[in-house]
């Protein structure tokens, strides 16, 4: 079956697609596009993810995302019809908004349904439907909380099927606005482990967008030449020393702080700082968990220093995605393609042992048009 994923991340980087064949948990890429959002809708994503919105704000923003993913789309559609590479599904993840774990004082207050999350994923997918003619899968993390789950992270289950052959235990660490770890051993997928870390793209790149009026950092060579400011570093390290499994609330908040701390302070030395503070959280869990090897996805794998730092401090052998033939960036929207398909081929998933889903679920709503 040929199936299209589609997100965009917590960074807000890009629209990114990929064209996949799947067949069961054989997975073939077949085509990748991204495309970036455009200035006055990247301006309205980050205004309402840090200020929130009222409901006529986020109701038009839901519709801005769901139309300017129709549009990237229909190109990507076009490029694949003349190839005759037709896809039967899309998986539409869209763009997150908002993520956060419930307290339990809120949670008694739950009448009829106990959540253990409350997620807003934003991007109207009837506007996918209409440009492809094709179902369109969306919704995942909503499914996941329904059924007694945090709704993240899900991709501990496209890195098992993707990467399990390459040792008795596994860490595939995915660097994206958000950094979040899959921990693969045993046979089985219900003995996989995932969580988030800390983040990974997104405080570096807000502060680039604050000090360095850029979207990013690239390659992270502002921050090799900065040096830590290590009361900076101690009051945003604090944010993430929490038991939290979902940290899309914690990253928010260290954007604000961050822009308080490092207000007076030199652009290089506070990105060095930020990225030293995601070096310190996902290795120090990397080196607790002592794997095999430590498998790098995601866009924060162009970050070349970045992905040094991590070697540096970690105490296994760290590797990208790439090394093993899969592109780091291929593996997220890949993601959305196989859970859509699963969808459709009305096959359940178990998410028990990673977000705590009390019972195995269909991944996501259809829409159709």
């Amino acid at each position: 079956m040929l199936v299209i994923g589609c997100l965009s991340g917590t960074s807000m980087n890009a629209k990114e697609f990929i064209l996949c064949e799947i067949k069961k948990d054989k997975i073939k890429p077949i085509n990748y596009f991204s495309e970036k959002y455009d200035e006055y809708e990247r301006s309205i994503l980050k205004d309402i993810t840090i200020f929130g919105g009222d409901v006529q704000k986020i109701a038009t923003a839901h519709d801005l995302v769901g139309i300017s993913f129709s549009s990237s789309l229909k190109k990507f559609l076009e490029n694949n019809l003349l190839k005759k590479n037709v896809p039967e599904i899309i998986g539409f993840h869209g763009q997150t908004i908002f993520h956060s774990e419930l307290s339990r004082s809120y949670i008694k207050h739950q009448k009829l349904i106990k959540t253990r999350a409350i997620t807003f994923q934003i991007g109207e997918p009837a506007f996918l439907a209409r440009i492809s003619q094709k179902p369109v899968v969306y919704d995942f993390r909503k499914i996941d909380i329904s059924a007694g789950g945090r709704g993240a992270p899900l991709s501990p289950l496209i890195h098992y099927i993707l990467f399990k052959k390459y040792g008795k235990k596994v860490c595939v660490l995915n660097l994206g606005g958000i950094a979040n770890i899959s921990i693969i051993q045993g046979e089985n997928f219900s003995q996989v482990r995932g969580f988030d870390v800390g983040p990974a793209n997104a405080l570096c790149d807000h502060i680039a967008k604050i000090k360095l009026k850029t979207e990013y950092d690239p390659e992270g060579r502002y921050a090799r030449e900065g040096k830590i400011l290590e009361r900076d570093f101690s009051k945003l390290y604090r944010i993430f020393k929490t038991k939290n499994r979902s940290l899309g609330v914690e990253v928010e908040k260290a954007k604000i702080i961050s822009e308080k701390i490092f207000k007076d302070k030199n652009p290089k030395d506070s990105l060095r700082t930020a990225l030293e503070v995601s070096v310190r959280l996902i290795t120090d869990t990397i080196n607790k968990i002592r794997p095999n090897i430590v498998i790098l996805c995601g866009g924060g794998v162009r970050n070349k220093f970045f992905v040094e730092r991590i070697s540096e401090e970690s105490k296994t052998k760290v590797i990208l995605s790439d090394e093993l033939g899969m592109k780091a960036e291929y593996v997220e929207p890949i993601l959305f393609a196989f859970l859509s398909y699963l969808r459709i081929r009305n096959i359940r998933i178990n998410m028990q042992n990673i977000t705590g889903a009390k019972i195995p679920y269909l991944p996501g709503k259809i829409c159709t048009f």
